[in-house]
């Protein structure tokens, strides 16, 4: 029973973290709050310590699934945008990018060791993840002109150059943690 309870409450802290970070940010900690709030009897079940142990773990992972998918599109969009020119990146769809930046962010790039990170958001809790797909575009426009601020010139001009291409870079939610 207590490793039922244990799979059961990853989905559960999972869709609460990414619901948590799309209204602003979180921790482990506030998490393990809200989901002791949500979910009284499923986290009896499994018990404080190990509640937040997860909640803890899952805020330090990235989300398989949504990490090849975006993986996936670096491949194409490199093809289509960048002649491969931005060479091999490894992309991951992580719950938290605050570990990585140090603020909560629609993404990072990691130079050194050659890493996408892109914020999971709310989309995915109906399937979608659609503003991913521009948060990989925004992250790849950063990779191609080593740049990190939305305020530098050479990122703004490679996003217009994307734009003018007719990469999907305009959707209402892109930018709004950057």
């Amino acid at each position: 029973m207590r490793n039922e309870s244990y799979e059961a409450m990853k989905p559960i802290i999972a869709a609460t973290i990414i619901e948590l970070m799309d209204c602003g940010e979180t921790t482990p900690e506030v998490t393990c709050e809200v989901v002791a709030e949500n979910h009284p009897q499923q986290y009896a079940a499994l018990g404080a310590v190990r509640v937040l142990a997860l909640c803890r773990e899952i805020h330090e992972s990235s989300e398989p699934e949504q990490s090849a998918r975006l993986q996936e599109l670096f491949g194409t969009f490199n093809r289509q945008y960048y002649d491969g020119g931005l060479g091999d990146f490894t992309v991951l769809a992580v719950y938290d990018t605050r570990r990585f930046s140090g603020e909560v962010t629609s993404g990072w790039v990691d130079f050194p060791n050659r890493q996408i990170y892109i914020l999971l958001t709310g989309p995915l809790l109906n399937g979608t993840g659609d503003c991913m797909t521009e948060y990989l575009l925004e992250h790849m426009a950063h990779a191609a002109t080593a740049t990190l601020g939305h305020k530098d010139k050479r990122w703004i001009g490679e996003m217009q150059r994307l734009r003018v291409l007719g990469a999907p870079v305009d959707h209402p939610r892109s930018s709004l943690k950057t």
